[in-house]
């Protein structure tokens, strides 16, 4: 297997809006976790300090992007009215992608030109309106009717309407992004790649780097073995990931 070549980066940390700011603040040293940004969420009523729950945080701290992901969606041929629907990590894949491409400076034959995303399967802001508007709504109107059984039927429809009516609308651009899939997919569809186009789950990539740690590797041999690997699926067009020192 042929050696890898990194030609170009681009990133979005917190602290940091590009690759160069972000090793700029490794070198420095700098503390990028800050306190819940206002308009996140409601102090008073989602946090209770060192109390742990399941409905409530217990730490008002974190890493966090808010001022920094900025995004033109014309720039990428997205029409404004759109990008209101659109997982916002999806979003953020394609200006970081399109940061590397301009740090690289050019590109191959688009048609050798392949997708990798390592994305987790975590709540998304799309799944979370899709679980507010699907069960919660009918779940509260629920409750409220056993709790106060003399609400009437126009009652219910109202409270119904008035929480629907703080929920974002669905859309179309909705229901496509609630897939994790298609991050790689609107990726190589806005930089015209033809190549292989695949999200995998990067929690199992962590199989492949405790198998190559176990191996004796030095850190930046196992995580340059694992590009491999994954460059080798994309060339193959095969999405199970294999090489001498790690399987999926």
């Amino acid at each position: 297997m042929g050696d890898v070549a990194i030609v170009g980066m681009g990133a979005v940390f917190p602290g940091a809006g590009d690759a160069p700011t972000f090793w700029e603040n490794i070198c420095s040293g700098v503390d990028a976790i800050t306190d819940v940004p206002p308009g996140r969420w409601d102090p008073e009523i989602y946090y209770r300090a060192g109390e742990p729950g399941d409905d409530w945080f217990y730490c008002h701290r974190g890493g966090f992007i808010d001022d920094l992901a900025d995004f033109d969606p014309g720039k990428f041929g997205i029409m404004p009215a759109s990008v209101h629907g659109i997982e916002p990590d999806q979003l953020l894949v394609l200006r970081a992608a399109a940061e590397a491409i301009s740090d690289a400076g050019t590109l191959p034959e688009r048609d050798r030109v392949g997708v990798i995303i390592g994305r987790g399967a975590y709540l998304t802001p799309g799944l979370a309106r899709l679980d507010q508007r699907v069960q919660a709504v009918h779940q509260l109107t629920a409750v409220l009717q056993d709790l106060i059984p003399d609400l009437g039927a126009d009652q219910l429809d109202a409270v119904r309407l008035a929480l629907r009516q703080r929920l974002a609308p669905g859309s179309a651009e909705t229901s496509i992004s609630l897939s994790p899939n298609f991050a790689a997919s609107r990726l190589a569809n806005r930089f015209d790649l033809r190549g292989p186009a695949y999200t995998v789950d990067a929690a199992a990539r962590r199989r492949c780097w405790r198998s190559i740690m176990r191996s004796g590797s030095s850190p930046t041999d196992a995580a340059t073995q694992c590009l491999r690997a994954a460059c080798m699926s994309a060339i193959t067009r095969r999405c199970g990931v294999r090489s001498r020192s790690c399987a999926r």
